[in-house]
């Protein structure tokens, strides 16, 4: 928010009570490169040198960075961020009947192999609403309940009715109906039998479902050309049909030629002597004109008996017909012999050639007919044979008063009758083409007559067949014709149909999406990976300018130090900063820098009395006043500083400590005991009560394990929280450690001295075998200050134990706190000792420190959540021992559920810790589980305790119980984050920081290919864990858990070490924890409940810590040279202040560089060390002329002989040493 605000020019003062929550954020900024520009004046004796100094370091601050470079990396991080957040939206979006494709995906790659697709499908461009696909949904259900009361359709004795509706009138329709198509069925048998004995077959010829072909043979046979025609069904009918086209062919060729004379002959003329005539004729013609007519008119003569009409004068062109119509009588001549069989077809010319094509057709259709009408025991052939006999021997069974046209007119009678009577009934029943209940095929009249014989005795089942027909109507209706004829086929039954229903449709609807969406059906997996890493390359990008282009925008204003004119202001600043003493007040100060102070820091860090103090009330306001732990600020205190801007943002907790009286002696009052204490209002309470617009912040990260946030987020936070899941999961890293023979000291004392010993001789143990830092929170400040002076006396027994008290050789020492001061500090270990117990005489107080007073409940929130890694809870307390009766105050009775939690885990809040707990959230990830667990991987879904949960966690093979991996599907959770950079890269990152490795998985290239898929990450899994052994040195580790120490340790009143009966397990490394019960030392018979354990990793050996060391020594840069405070900032300088750098770790190496530099700016009068001073003496450090390690954010420098390692020998002052 700062950062922001910086960026976009405003000025911020940011407010807070106390130091440890302004030095946090301090850090953060200078971590961040911007800690220059926040000046702090918090203390009301801040000393006017640092503020100075403080300015003077932001005056001489530049960077190059431009806006193009700005402008340029943005953009490319909005293409990628656009290019993720697309298919995001493809995935996710939900389309116009509700679903998405990732839920369509998941449901296809869940159930592929599950069930049966039936192909549902409807058109392209179908578009189905919500409220489509619950009608349909019920639909299902409605064919499940009646599947469910009609049993087996497939084989049901009313299968084939189709009517919906039940009634009593149609239930009696329908037996009359059965009744009369039962005779007509028999009087169709019969007809069919007599038909066929009438053409003289037996009983081989009698199948029922040729009749219709039966009937068109015997109508063929009845024809009139049947008796002729029958002369072309021989054997050499070939030959017959050839002869009948060839003599067809000559007369219609002779009749034409005969239409060319000019008058009709009779064909006898054709017999005449016509080339004589010919001749003749030529010659009459010829000769001379005396006796032409003469010669003509014999000619003439001698055709004029073959022609009834008068000859014509001209006959020369009808003799040259007539002699070519000779040529034609003589060919129709020359067919006779080929008639054969056949003679009374064979008429001459006069042949009634007109027939044959009917004759020749008849055939034809005939021997279709008998090739249709296939006989048992007969050949085709032979049937012809069989009919050809019949119609030439015994032809008068074809007329009309024979046996065939009787036997065919009873069946012309009877199947027309049987068909209305099928019709009529095949509506009674809802066919929607009634006809359809006759279907002729084999066996067909027994068939039907034995269905519709069922369906009349089996009526009294018609009301439930009737609502499974009404059911399947309406499911054909809705486009699920598929799934009813599934059913139908017995291929689905009704237990499985909802589910077919849901797998074949996500099926269709996937594929419809993906034709539609390009996004989709262009993914590859390996593109979407390398777009998110290019994104995550892109971010990190623009988080490295936007440091650089901040500092460019504060400094685009500021002049150089030589180059600032006649400013009044920045002469003024230029001449104290010269100085050596004598400096102006700040208050003067900072009133005669009205516009410098804020171009240099604009940031400005200070608490409410410092606001007073130092800020003129006419002083031009901050655009942006923030309050941090707003809480802790009571209404009054917060008045000045909102009234120093424009805009406020109050940043608290409401859960968590309220100002209180103890806290008005001054701004950090350390000795705050809590033992009576007044809650006030603060400004934060007074903005919620105003219903002001707020904004939840619900990202949790402190916590290392779920279970040390658990009990505050249920409590106090609504669950709201997100946490993320370690992938050691325990469930001790909250455990009540019970300190037998503890006395709480009522009255002034207020202290329980063994629970004391017992926690110092628990933190001493770890001083020693544990690189973890160390807290201590007690329940008032007399337990504290006896724990305190407890520790005094351990270091000085012990001085190796000094480095953990040194905030410059630890990065964060050992704290003693009570619940009253301890907000905004945090340790990786939190060790709780509540003092409060049962008194010498037994009696329990019902006054439990201020946890009675009104908002005790919030001093307790605060206190329980300072771990980051365990909670350790030292009690001679237990929970029970609490007496609700007695005090109604809810920090009491909070405190009582927490003791409960803290003793029995997980059990306390419903097994809330539990990873395998739920199931998985989507078929999807199902799937996938499934998939890998075929694989041989143990595999639970869902691990977490709060809203977030990692979608499967893969066990490590070799210890089990911690997660090899953890595997991300692109669902829900995927899809809930807020920002591509939530979703792609900070989440992931808080993961991998936590320990796990993240795998990625992405539903649609599951969907396209999910053998390929599954391979996929199980070869990728398997790299995991073979680098994951590679990486362990180790020998191999046993399983076993640790048993608790013997003793603990502690201090008796002279002063010397005593034992204090308890059980506490040493904190292992973070991927080594190992599972130690707490309950082993639950003292007398109370039944001892196992402890869950989730996640056991293995188990390493604590070695003792070895004893004796050389003294240390800390190094004096001035031995090497006289500091130069003057010529710091100059790069001449630089090879002075290398020769110091060299000697500081020379002398103090292994040692952190913030202390390197620590040493460096106080030996040139410098009282802060700020980035600039930072930066000098990392170039004056080298790069890779020492080797260097990281301890946490800090970086440890080692000597040039030394290889770099996470532990080293302690150089204590004395002569002991421990590791």
């Amino acid at each position: 928010m700062i950062t922001n605000c910086l960026a976009h020019q405003k000025t911020v003062l940011f407010v807070s009570q106390k130091t440890a929550a302004l030095e946090v954020v301090r850090q953060r900024m200078q971590a961040i490169g911007l800690g220059n520009y926040c000046l702090e004046v918090h203390s009301t004796k801040a000393q006017k040198s640092n503020v100075l100094e403080q300015l003077a370091t932001a005056w001489r601050e530049r960077n190059l960075v431009t806006e193009e470079h700005w402008s340029a990396a943005a953009s490319e991080l909005k293409r990628r961020r656009d290019q993720l957040n697309k298919l995001v939206s493809a995935l996710h979006r939900r389309r116009a009947n509700g679903m998405t494709a990732y839920e369509a995906f998941g449901r296809v790659v869940a159930d592929r192999d599950r069930f049966s697709d039936v192909g549902l499908t409807w058109p392209i461009g179908s578009v189905h609403t919500p409220e489509d696909l619950v009608r349909m949904r019920e639909i299902c259900s409605d064919i499940r309940t009646a599947l469910e009361a009609v049993g087996d359709p497939v084989n049901h004795p009313l299968k084939g009715i189709e009517q919906t509706k039940w009634s009593p009138a149609w239930v009696q329709s329908l037996q009359q109906l059965v009744d009369r198509l039962h005779l007509a069925l028999q009087e169709v048998r019969t007809a069919a039998d007599d038909l066929v004995l009438s053409i003289g077959l037996d009983g081989a010829a009698r199948n029922d479902g040729l009749l219709p072909q039966l009937i068109k043979l015997v109508s063929l046979l009845l024809h009139a050309d049947a008796a002729d025609g029958s002369l072309l069904l021989s054997t050499d009918a070939p030959e017959r049909v050839n002869a009948l086209h060839d003599l067809a062919d000559a007369v219609g060729r002779l009749n034409e030629k005969n239409s060319q004379l000019s008058v009709q002959y009779e064909l006898r003329a054709a017999l005449l002597d016509l080339p004589s005539l010919g001749r003749d004729w030529t010659d009459a013609c010829a000769s001379n004109v005396l006796v032409r007519s003469g010669r003509k008119k014999k000619v003439r003569l001698a055709l004029k008996p073959y022609c009834p009409d008068e000859v014509p004068e001209d006959i020369g062109r009808d003799i040259v017909v007539l002699q070519e119509l000779a040529g034609l009588l003589r060919e129709i001549e020359n067919t006779k012999p080929r008639f054969r069989g056949m003679e009374r077809l064979w008429r001459g010319p006069q042949s009634e050639v007109s027939r044959f094509q009917g004759l020749i057709d008849w055939a034809t259709s005939v021997r279709d007919a008998v090739d249709a009408y296939p006989i048992d025991g007969m050949e085709p052939h032979q049937l012809l044979l069989h009919i050809q006999d019949m119609l030439l021997r015994d032809n008068p069974r074809f007329r009309p008063s024979g046996q065939v046209r009787h036997a065919f007119e009873a069946m012309y009678r009877a199947f027309p009758s049987m068909h209305r009577t099928a019709k009529e009934l095949g509506a009674c029943i809802g066919l929607d083409d009634p006809e359809d209940i006759v279907k002729l095929e084999s066996g067909w009249i027994e068939a039907l007559l034995q269905r519709t014989a069922n369906w009349r005795s089996n009526v009294i089942k018609a009301p439930q067949w009737a609502t499974w027909r009404w059911a399947a109507r309406s499911a054909r209706a809705a486009g699920l014709s598929p799934l009813v004829d599934a059913v139908e086929n017995g291929i689905v039954d009704g237990t499985a149909l909802s589910n077919v229903f849901d797998y074949s449709y996500a099926r269709w609807i996937a594929e419809a999406i993906v034709n539609e969406d390009e996004v989709l059906s262009g993914f590859l997996a390996e593109k979407h990976e390398a777009t998110i890493e290019a994104f995550i390359a892109a971010d990190k990008r623009v988080e490295e300018l936007a440091r650089d282009i901040v500092k460019a925008r504060i400094g685009a204003g500021v002049p150089t130090q030589t180059n600032f004119g006649k400013d009044p202001e920045w002469g003024t600043l230029a001449r104290e900063i010269s100085k050596k003493a004598r400096h102006m007040p700040l208050r003067q100060l900072f009133g005669r820098l009205p516009t410098v102070l804020t171009q240099l820091a604009p940031c400005v860090m200070m608490s409410p009395l410092s606001i007073a103090q130092y800020l003129p009330a006419d002083a031009k306001p901050f655009d942006v006043v923030i309050f941090d732990e707003a809480s802790q600020i009571p209404v009054w205190d917060a008045i000045g500083a909102i009234a120093r801007g424009t805009q406020v943002v109050i940043v608290g907790d409401p859960e968590q400590l309220p100002p209180t009286n103890v806290g008005q002696r001054g701004v950090d009052d350390e000795d705050d005991d809590g033992s009576t204490v007044q809650s006030q209002q603060s400004i934060l309470d007074k903005c919620l009560a105003s219903n002001i617009p707020s904004m939840r912040l619900s990202w949790h990260y402190r916590s290392r394990h779920e279970s040390l946030i658990a009990f505050s987020n249920v409590k106090y936070y609504r669950g709201e929280l997100t946490t993320f899941p370690s992938p050691v999961t325990r469930d001790t890293a909250v455990r009540y450690i019970h300190v037998e023979g503890g006395v709480y000291e009522r009255g002034g004392a207020k202290i329980n001295r063994k629970e004391a010993e017992a926690v110092v001789a628990e933190v001493v143990r770890r001083m020693k075998t544990s690189s973890h830092s160390i807290g201590v929170v007690t329940f008032n400040g007399e337990q504290q200050r006896l724990i305190e002076n407890l520790l005094d006396q351990a270091r000085r027994s012990d001085p190796s134990l000094e480095p953990h008290f040194d905030r410059n050789q630890s990065r964060e020492p050992i704290l003693v706190k009570n619940i009253e001061n301890v907000q905004g500090d945090e340790r990786d270990v939190i060790v709780f000792s509540v003092a409060v117990g049962p008194d010498k005489t037994g009696r329990v107080t019902a006054q439990i420190s201020s946890l009675n007073s009104e908002g005790g409940h919030r001093r307790l929130n605060v206190a329980v959540t300072r771990a980051r890694r365990e909670l350790l809870v030292f009690a001679t307390l237990r929970p029970e021992q609490i007496d609700l009766g007695r005090t109604g105050a809810k920090g009491v009775v909070d405190f009582k559920h927490f003791l409960e939690f803290a003793e029995n885990g997980a059990r306390a809040i419903a097994e809330a810790f539990s990873p395998t707990g739920r199931d998985a959230e989507s078929p999807f990830e199902d799937a996938v589980m499934r998939a890998l667990q075929e694989k041989g991987w143990e595999v639970h879904p869902q691990v977490g305790v709060s809203f977030f949960r990692i979608d499967l966690g893969v066990v490590h093979p070799d210890f089990p119980g911690r997660y090899l991996a953890g595997v991300e599907c692109d669902g829900a959770a995927y899809h809930r984050s807020a920002t591509a950079r939530d979703r792609d890269r900070l989440r992931e990152m808080v993961l991998t920081d936590l320990g796990w490795r993240i795998r990625r998985i992405w539903s649609t290239e599951w969907w396209m290919d999910s053998s390929t898929a599954t391979e996929k990450i199980h070869a990728r899994l398997v790299a995991d864990l073979e680098a994951d052994r590679a990486s362990r040195r180790a020998p191999a580790i046993s399983e076993e858990p640790t048993p608790p120490p013997e003793r603990i340790p502690s201090v008796n009143d002279t002063g010397e070490p005593a034992g204090a009966e308890t059980s506490v397990a040493e904190a292992a490394p973070e991927s080594e924890q190992t599972e130690v019960s707490p309950e082993s030392v639950n003292d007398d018979g109370a039944p001892v409940r196992e402890t869950k354990v989730y996640a056991r990793g293995p188990m390493t050996e604590v070695r003792e810590p070895d004893r004796g060391t050389a003294a240390y020594v800390k190094a004096d840069p001035a031995n090497v040279a006289p500091p130069d405070r003057e010529r710091f900032y100059d790069a001449s300088y630089r090879g002075t202040l290398r020769s110091m750098v060299d000697h500081v770790v020379h002398t103090e190496a292994p040692i952190y560089f913030d202390v390197i530099v620590d040493r460096i700016a106080r030996a040139h009068g410098f009282m802060r060390s700020g980035e600039t001073v930072q930066k000098i003496v990392a170039s004056s450090l080298g790069q890779n002329r020492f080797p260097m390690s990281k301890d946490g954010e800090r970086q440890i420098v080692w000597p040039q002989d030394a290889a770099a390692q996470d532990r080293a020998p302690y150089r204590g002052a004395g002569g002991t040493r421990s590791q």
